[in-house]
């Protein structure tokens, strides 16, 4: 199953990391600073139960994401 998280903030981020950390192919739509962020050291999240990260694709064109069954 392929999962795109769309301007992968707070919240879109911290499932996004838990769902890749979990196995899920997960791809993240963002642009600017953010993409580089997260091109370079993955996605980051920080919550009441630690610190997590992931790699996972990134872009700031949808279509080199691909298709997408699940959209957050």
């Amino acid at each position: 199953m392929r999962i795109a998280i769309v301007a992968p903030g707070a919240v879109g981020g911290y499932f996004g990391v838990l769902l890749a950390r979990s196995g899920e192919n997960v791809g993240a739509l963002a642009r600017g600073a953010h993409l580089h962020a997260i091109a370079e050291h993955g996605l980051i999240a920080e919550g009441p139960r630690g610190t997590f990260s992931a790699r996972l694709d990134a872009s700031d064109d949808a279509a080199r994401l691909g298709v997408a069954d699940i959209v957050l």
